[in-house]
């Protein structure tokens, strides 16, 4: 399970349209913050737009998905492992006593 989320990590970190993609969201972002602050709110309103666009596409790309899904299982597993090592010396701590 770590190996594939590592794997998938990889292939996220590596591929160049995903970074576009948020590298143009990020764009979009910047410039809703400077139609907003010059007082331009029809453009500003243009630029969220764009950018909940981007962030939908985003999203809903497979690879990403994917990550997303291994991530969380990655998640739950290390949490599964913490709060059995935290039980486990708890026990210990409570029969030394």
């Amino acid at each position: 399970m770590i190996r594939r989320y590592q794997t998938l990590k990889a292939r996220v970190d590596e591929n160049t349209s995903l970074h576009t993609l948020q590298e143009e969201i990020q764009q979009a972002q910047k410039d809703a913050v400077q139609f907003a602050h010059y007082g331009k709110p029809a453009a500003e309103k243009e630029a969220l737009k764009q950018a909940d666009s981007l962030t939908d596409q985003l999203n809903q790309h497979p690879l990403v998905t994917a990550y997303r899904e291994q991530l969380g299982e990655a998640n739950d597993l290390l949490h599964h492992l913490t709060s059995m090592i935290q039980t486990e010396i708890n026990q210990a701590l409570e029969e030394e006593q």
